[in-house]
Order: structure tokens, then sequence, then C-alpha cells
């Protein structure tokens, strides 16, 4: 039988001390000063700041005043819309971060996917997303879905022994693990690692954009140049002469542009909102807008993944109780399967052992449990069960 104990809040504490919150690059919060930082980059947005030093050196108080308060709410609406979109994005992320099911203190308990720590006893299910990479102590039947790590579709059956790895899928079955990576430790934590030197391209209409902004600032620093030479030339001051060139450079490139383009991404977002779709980064907008027509291959229904046992059939001379607790000891002791669900809230949880489990296996499948007292139960297709 494997050691199926887990940790104690404390060893889990300073396991978490050690080895970090179970966190892939990129999931951390976004520093507000950087942020800030890039906003106050803008080359638009610096020439503006150029131009009010020479208001205040001129000692112009009105308009140097005047320019200060436009440039503060230029970097405010900056500041603020971009700080609304990555917030909004971290929110997405922590919203899909696995939640798991792990040993403390001898009470199973559901904790965040970012606080299991290494050593940590899970427990994992259909439907479960893998929380860390475990390596499985106990396993019936389970099968994961690699495919976000190796672009594989199949089914990857586990076994005890094997390692069952952060962020896939658990498509059936159930089974118990002790986690051995978390984080960067983890093979999702390689992959996002290497890359996380792949900056993203500019989606095209940024680029045009940037192209834009890019032919404007030359003309912008060719006509401020040509100002200030015009000026020295018929004898004024370098402050006099250097004035008007950079408000002709200002006036020239369009600093609202940077903001107009957020502002504009962020409502198409927000309608496409009250349409229930989530836009995770708001160049996607430009791309949907671009769509047409759109297809989408959708499998399944949308449904509560809720079953009802309507009607009990039991053979002649089978009471119903009788079938209802056969029923039952064939199902799963914690199940995740909707129909197993319904059939022990109706027959309630059998009686005696669990002394083995025999998985989903076979063409056609069937599966089934001996219990104490040598009863086994049987279910599956009835050429298989047969």
């Amino acid at each position: 039988m494997p050691d199926l104990s887990g940790l104690s809040e404390e060893q889990a504490r300073r396991a978490l001390a050690e080895a970090g919150f179970n966190e892939v690059p990129g999931m951390g919060k976004h520093s507000r000063l950087k942020l800030l930082l890039e906003v106050l980059s803008e080359p638009t947005l610096l020439a503006l700041v150029a131009v009010l030093a020479v208001y205040v050196a001129m000692g112009s108080a009105g308009e140097a005043a005047l320019l200060g308060l436009f440039v503060l709410l230029v970097i405010a609406i900056a500041y603020l819309e971009e700080g609304r979109t990555r917030d909004a994005v971290e929110a997405l992320g922590r919203l899909a971060s696995p939640r798991a099911l792990v040993l403390r203190d001898g009470v199973w308990r559901r904790a965040a996917g970012r606080e299991v720590a290494p050593g940590d006893l899970i427990k994992l299910a259909e439907g479960d997303r893998v929380p860390a990479d475990v390596e499985m102590l106990e396993a019936h039947d389970l099968r994961t879905d690699e495919s976000m790590l190796t672009g594989e579709g199949a089914a990857v059956p586990k076994l005890p022994g094997d390692r069952a790895f952060s962020g896939c899928l658990v498509l059936s079955g159930h089974g118990y693990g002790r986690v051995v990576g978390t984080g960067v430790g983890t093979r999702l934590g390689a992959l996002s690692r290497s890359l996380e030197g792949i900056e993203p391209e500019p989606t095209p209409f940024q680029a045009a954009a940037r192209r834009t902004v890019r032919a404007l600032g030359w003309a912008a620093a060719a006509s401020c140049l040509g100002a200030v030479a015009l000026g020295w030339f018929e004898g004024r001051g370098l402050l006099e002469s250097l004035l008007p060139g950079l408000t002709l450079a200002v006036a020239l490139v369009p600093e609202e542009l940077p903001v107009v383009l957020t502002v504009f991404m962020a409502l198409g977002a927000r309608r496409l909102s009250r349409h229930r779709v989530l836009v995770r980064r708001l160049p996607a907008v430009e791309s949907l807008g671009a769509i047409s027509l759109l297809a989408v291959d959708k499998t399944g229904t949308l449904t509560l993944n809720r079953m009802r046992l309507a009607k009990v059939l039991p053979a002649p001379g089978v009471a119903e109780g009788t079938l209802l607790a056969a029923a039952a000891r064939a199902c799963e002791p914690d199940p995740f399967d909707p129909m197993e669900q319904e059939i022990l809230a109706r027959a309630g949880l059998p009686v005696g052992r669990l002394e083995r489990d025999y998985g989903l296996r076979g063409r056609p499948p069937r599966m089934g449990h001996l219990w104490s007292g040598g009863v086994l139960s049987v279910k599956g297709a009835p050429e298989g069960v047969l």
C-alpha cells in the first residue's frame, strides 16, 4: 500500500517559503512602477515634457500650467486604461488557475493552485486540471490529456510511478499522487521559460499605426530643426528659437493616438463582453472586428452536468433496493461522473470495505469493485460483463 500521508500546514508553509508559490513565469502581478515608466517613455509625451520645460525656463507660468495639466491628463488616461487591461488579464489568469484537493493535517481540502507545495499529497479525478507535476502513487484507469505540452491529442494512461504534468486535464479515472515539481520546476514552467524571450508581433493595425507615428515623428523632428535654424538665423535666442520648433513638432505628432487606440480597443472588448465573449488581449479585438463569418465546431452541449435517475427496472424477483445497492457498489466511492453521483444519491453509500478496484478496461469496456465479504459488483456493456 503506498504512503498516502500528506503534509501539515506548517510543513506546507515551509515548503512554499523555500520553493516559492506554484506559479509559472508571467503569472505574477505586474509592476505599477514599470507600467508608469512605460507610459512616460512614449515619444510624444516626452516631446510635451520638453515643451513644458521650455515654458518653465522662459517664465511663462500660464502656458506651463496649462500644458502641465494636459500632460498629467494624458498620463492619467494612458496609465489607468493600460492598468485596467492588465488587471483584467491577471484576473483571468487567477480564474484559470486550477484548484487542488490536498491532504493537510489529515484533512482533505481545496486549495488554490498557487498554494500547492512540493511534497503535498493530492487527489486527481476526472475533470480535474493537474495543478503541479505529480508522481502517481495510486492510479485507477487514470488518463490525462497532454496535448498542451506535446501537441498529441491521444489520452495518456498513468500508472503508479508515472508523472502527471502540471496544466494537463484528467480525462478519466482517479488516483493519488505526490507533488514533485511546482512553478518553474514543472515541465510547463520550463516551456514557459523557453517562451519568455519571444516578443509578440504587433497586429496589422498596430504596425500601421507605428509606421504612421514614425513618419510623423521624422517630419516633426525635421520641422523642429528647421524652425530652430530659422530662428537662430534671424538672430533670436536659443530658447526663443526652440519653443516654436518644439511646438510645431508636438502639433504634427498626434500625442492622443496611443490613448485613442487603447480606449477604442477597451470599448470593443466591453461590447464583446455584453455578448458573453471574453477578450484576454486587447489587440484581439482588431482581429475579431475584421471577421465577417465565423464557423465554430462545437462538440458536446452546454448543460448543468447533472443526471437524473428517472426509472429503475429490476429483473423479476429482484427488489429495487437490491438493484440500486448493487449499482452503488459498482460506482466509484467518490465519483465525478454525474450518473454515478445520482445513483449514490438514490442508493446511499455502499456498506462494507472496498478491497479491490478493477478499472475501466476491455472492448467493450467494463469495470468492477470487490467489496469485503467477497461481493463483486460489475458494470459496463452487457457483452463485456457477460
